[in-house]
């Protein structure tokens, strides 16, 4: 009975942090380059039952086990991983020169706190001292580092040069990676790499003036919403269930009279 609350407890936390990853996919269905993740689900390990009380058959060719088994007893599940959809959203038109969108494969890539990261956000703006930036201040790095612009024409090509009022400035610095699902998932949009990840690939085309839309599909996320909250109040009912049976065992079949 006892592990039965196991289980049933194992199935509500799974389903928490299903309804957790959820909410994220929702909250930011309308963030630019948005990656939706889905939390993989796995089962721990089974135990074997088989019956106790059966006879051990004895032969001249040693003893034979007639106890049958009965079967494979679940212990309960949790979340193994969270797998990202790299899938690419929808291109949406700005007409703003700083709006960057990665048709196809790749990354930007953008420094911050002495680190690089890899995004496929690009809403970016200039800062006070001419770098191009993202919402949070990382600075987008080209070839040549940090890209610093002076001039009032910007025009960015579809292999990521950059030009200013017609003048070379730099190329952008997009990172593609082979094995995508290796990289490490980080807040504000932001990857990076790990010992697993295999860079190198062909690299997308760039899209000035366009963003690249989420790739959360509202309806879809919804409909695993409900269906979590609905596993999560069954595994509820299961350990109300055991609740009132303990209760049952202690004030009534162990009472002494």
């Amino acid at each position: 009975m006892i592990r039965g609350l196991h289980i049933a407890k194992t199935g509500m936390l799974t389903q928490q942090r299903r309804q957790e990853n959820i909410a994220n996919n929702i909250v930011n269905a309308n963030t630019p380059g948005f990656k939706k993740a889905t939390a993989a689900i796995a089962k721990d390990r089974d135990l074997f039952l088989h019956r106790l009380n059966d006879e051990v058959l004895r032969t001249s060719f040693g003893n034979i086990d007639k106890k049958p088994k009965v079967g494979p007893l679940g212990t309960g599940v949790f979340v193994d991983e969270t797998l990202v959809n790299f899938n690419t959203g929808s291109l949406i038109e700005t007409n703003n020169p700083l709006d960057l969108a990665i048709q196809g494969s790749g990354f930007f890539t953008v420094e911050g706190n002495g680190q690089t990261f890899l995004t496929r956000d690009g809403v970016f703006t200039i800062d006070n001292q001419g770098y191009i930036v993202n919402s949070d201040g990382y600075y987008l790095l080209g070839h040549n580092g940090r890209i610093n612009l002076s001039g009032s024409e910007i025009t960015i090509k579809e292999n990521g040069e950059i030009y200013v009022d017609g003048n070379y400035i730099d190329t952008l610095q997009i990172t593609t990676v082979q094995n995508p699902h290796s990289l490490s998932k980080l807040g504000m949009n932001l990857f990076t790499v790990t010992d697993r990840t295999i860079l190198g690939g062909p690299q997308g085309v760039i899209r000035q003036g366009f963003i690249e839309g989420s790739n959360v599909d509202l309806a879809e996320e919804m409909v695993e919403l409900i269906s979590t909250l609905r596993a999560y109040e069954a595994n509820q009912k299961v350990i109300q269930t055991h609740d009132e049976l303990l209760g049952k065992a202690v004030n009534e079949i162990a009472s002494v009279r």
